[in-house]
């Protein structure tokens, strides 16, 4: 999306809660209190190089409901 003209935020939004507000699926695609905790740990800041949601190399952690799928939290 990035390669097409999106800023990486746009993408990002786009890639995570806009897609689940058109499924109609309230509480998934954002970080906020009572929503579904499925999130990727990047190191350093996807907003200025989206390139970090892509690389492995940056990925700290995964969850999944919450739950720690790969990796670790920092502690």
């Amino acid at each position: 999306m990035v390669e097409f003209g999106m800023t990486p935020v746009d993408a990002l939004i786009a890639a995570t809660s806009r897609g689940h507000d058109l499924m109609g699926m309230a509480g998934h695609g954002v970080v906020e209190a009572g929503a579904v905790a499925d999130l990727l740990l990047v190191r350093g800041d996807p907003t200025e190089d989206i390139m970090r949601a892509a690389d492995k190399r940056f990925h700290v952690a995964v969850l999944r409901n919450g739950e720690v799928m790969a990796g670790a939290l920092p502690a």
